[in-house]
């Protein structure tokens, strides 16, 4: 049998480094989107209150009834509300990337979502009223620039550990490292 020098790391090492990593990505990739789609629902919720028919009848002019508004419907809160996410998902790339591919993809995927909702405006359907179009189209700017602010906290903050690391390695290489180095020399040079 052939004996491996190689030691292989602990298994619980292991165990605790994925943990981490899946804290930190439900904390810093799941709940920005999920809490800015739950303030969006919020907004919406109060946005889209609406009296009895009786008093909004009465508020709007006469023969103009057919005519007011009506308030979102449980389906179209939640298109709204998915737009929302995909803002504020578009919003932490930003911000927390430093590297060109959110050029190339961004646009992409911003082209994608305001071409859906396009389509949906011309196309000649129930399936969506037209006039949630612009109520997605807010949501996915506001949840992106909050989403962007989001992220680019996450950059300063990693910028400033990597700052703190440089700073660190810094001053052990040149004041750690030759203080042992003498210390050593020392050691050496003395009789026992």
């Amino acid at each position: 049998m052939i004996e491996s020098s190689v030691e292989f790391p602990n298994l619980a090492d292991y165990f605790v480094a994925t943990t981490r990593h899946f804290t930190n990505a439900v904390v810093l990739g799941l709940l920005p989107p999920v809490i800015f789609s739950i303030l969006t629902w919020i907004a919406l919720i109060f946005v889209t209150i609406r009296t009895s028919d009786d008093e909004a009848a009465a508020d709007s002019p006469p023969g103009k009834a057919a005519q007011r508004a009506r308030a979102m419907t449980g389906e179209e809160k939640s298109f709204v509300v998915a737009f929302a996410a995909l803002g504020t998902l578009i919003g932490v790339f930003m911000g927390a990337s430093r590297v060109g591919v959110v050029g190339a993809i961004l646009p992409a995927v911003i082209t994608l979502a305001s071409g859906y909702l396009a389509y949906l405006f011309t196309r000649d359907t129930n399936v969506i009223n037209r006039h949630i179009v612009p109520a997605c189209i807010i949501a996915l700017i506001f949840s992106a620039s909050g989403g962007a602010f989001y992220g680019s906290s996450m950059r300063a903050l990693a910028e400033k550990n990597d700052r703190a690391w440089e700073k660190h390695m810094i001053e052990f290489k040149e004041i750690q490292v030759p203080l042992n180095k003498l210390q050593l020399q020392k050691e050496l040079q003395q009789p026992k």
